[in-house]
């Protein structure tokens, strides 16, 4: 009540039941930030493993008629590059994640990320699951997205920039959100735990965003805005369903993007 004076006065929208909840689905700075008004830029680590790992679910099986999802992240040598997929939510299932590929450099400063071996991945995904959509952030990777496009349809290709604060923001907070409240299962990949633990948490004015501990860290996150971007994507097209249905009947039917 010292931080927001409001809470004294009898709002329905500042009770203290409610405050105490967002408090469990906010890191604390946006928290902070957002709801008592105490603006704060520090960064600080995102989501700890003991709150990501009893997620895990290896038992979950994906049956090839269920709806998906993937998100994309490329990279040239340094960073990984990480194809992540999730279930879209229906009748109140919960959505699941689960990594498609996941491509790492061994340590090699001459190893460069084998692009038609991913390429190869993306074609086998869609051959062997109900593909809605695979969002990409399209760094250093277009030529590769755009003839993906061209194969599967544009409106199933899609470009999902993580540099946009405005987008990604927003889905950070979503997940963790989700994640706080053991509203989605992973299958359990030890990369995705890691990747997930390295996630340091960045304030801005629309939400926190992940990063690296440091620029040039080893510690790589890259499966885990992978798996923000899956959620995101999952939870729209879940929200979605008449868009959804209707891109998928054009994709039946053939229609040109």
């Amino acid at each position: 009540m010292t931080a927001n004076p409001a809470m004294a006065d009898k709002n329905p929208f500042l009770a203290e039941d409610t405050m105490l909840a967002l408090m469990r689905t906010m890191t604390e700075a946006a928290f902070r930030r957002l709801k008592l008004g105490q603006w704060v830029y520090d960064m600080s680590k995102w989501l700890a493993d003991e709150k990501f790992a009893p997620l895990a679910n290896p038992n979950v099986v994906i049956h090839p008629a269920t709806p998906v999802v993937a998100f994309f992240d490329g990279s040239y040598s340094g960073d990984s590059t990480a194809l992540v997929g999730c279930t879209v939510p229906q009748n109140g299932e919960k959505p699941h994640l689960f990594v498609i590929g996941h491509w790492a450099n061994p340590g090699d400063p001459r190893w460069r990320v084998p692009r038609h071996e991913v390429t190869e991945t993306v074609r086998e995904f869609f051959r062997t699951h109900n593909v809605l959509e695979v969002a990409c952030d399209p760094w250093s990777w277009r030529t590769e997205i755009e003839g993906w496009a061209a194969e599967f349809g544009s409106e199933r290709v899609i470009e999902w920039p993580t540099n946009v604060v405005s987008r990604m923001a927003p889905a950070t907070d979503r997940f963790y959100a989700l994640a706080m409240e053991e509203k989605f299962t992973f299958d359990g990949h030890e990369d995705l735990r890691r990747h997930v633990a390295n996630c340091v948490a960045k304030s801005t004015p629309m939400g926190d965003v992940v990063v690296k501990e440091r620029k040039m860290s080893q510690l790589k996150i890259d499966l885990a805005v992978c798996a923000i971007g899956a959620i995101d994507r999952a939870s729209w097209h879940a929200n979605n369903k008449s868009q959804t249905k209707s891109k998928k009947m054009r994709v039946i039917y053939g229609a040109s993007y």
